[in-house]
């Protein structure tokens, strides 16, 4: 049976991890199986919420541990799963009632099923999708181009058979705090034969605020956000027959530049030489 896992990280989600778990259990399918909730340590009424609704449908499983970060949740989750395929949902975000049902009917030759996104923005919202059956090395030379990379950062919208994550052992990278979603997916493409991209929307994904230069501040964003590619760039060489692809290299060049950005909007929290240390190594 192809059952599918759903692992929902949370910490402190008391206003939205009702509407994420309510749309996990709205699912037209016969193929979901277990929606496992791992609480990262909540101090408020998340625990509560997903208690009264685990009350209603036995599928669900809470696990509460001490806090240490989404990555260690992720991981947790995986340790637990029973079902042929995982499937991981933030706790602010939603999923349509059927994108479990498309993406398991694409599943069959497929080691990764990715579904298309409804992104929420503050500007609006978006419809992103890319329809089609690729190589591991197809995805990552048209990362960022022709394939939206917002399809391919990070675990969510996607389809993971099981056993290649156990026999492989891929994890997600506890000791980062930025990038290591992206890594996660990137270690999984090493070992898949063939990827496909569904047309459907299923995953509504809201980033409100996230991208903003106001926002999210970290001293060491840029040092950390180049250590990650410099991994990835390694990834895809192993994949790519030793080549770094030009897409690749030019979302990594975007990506330490936002942060650069970032530095300069937040310059009273750094001072001058650090700017021009970063503008340096980024030229």
């Amino acid at each position: 049976m192809n059952t599918v896992s759903v692992i929902i990280p949370t910490y402190n989600s008391e206003n939205t991890i009702e509407k994420c778990v309510l749309s996990v259990m709205n699912q037209s399918s016969e193929y979901l199986s277990e929606i496992i909730v791992i609480d990262d340590g909540s101090t408020d009424t998340t625990e509560e919420k997903i208690r009264n609704l685990s009350n209603i449908d036995p599928r669900i499983y809470y696990h509460k541990k001490v806090n240490g970060g989404v990555s260690s949740a992720r991981n947790l989750g995986i340790e637990l799963v029973h079902g042929k395929y995982v499937m991981f949902i933030d706790s602010d975000d939603e999923i349509k009632s059927d994108i479990i049902e498309n993406m398991v009917k694409h599943s069959n030759n497929n080691d990764l099923v990715v579904s298309g996104i409804e992104l929420h923005q503050e500007s609006g919202c978006t419809e992103i999708s890319k329809e089609g059956t690729f190589s591991p090395s197809e995805v990552i030379e048209n990362y960022g181009n022709s394939i939206p990379g917002l399809l391919v950062n990070g675990p969510c919208a996607k389809l993971f058979r099981k056993e290649l994550l156990e026999s492989k052992e891929i994890k997600f990278e506890e000791g980062l705090s930025l990038g290591e979603d992206t890594l996660f997916v990137f270690q999984y493409l090493k070992y898949c034969s063939q990827v496909i991209f569904i047309k459907n929307i299923g995953y509504v994904y809201y980033q409100m605020g996230n991208t903003s230069l106001m926002t999210k501040f970290r001293k060491d964003g840029y040092q950390n956000a180049k250590y990650v590619y410099l991994l990835l760039f390694d990834i895809a060489k192993s994949i790519c027959k030793g080549n770094i692809p030009v897409s690749l290299k030019a979302v990594y060049k975007n990506v330490l530049m936002v942060y650069i950005r970032k530095t300069i909007y937040n310059k009273d929290k750094v001072d001058k030489l650090f700017i021009k240390n970063i503008i340096r190594d980024y030229f």
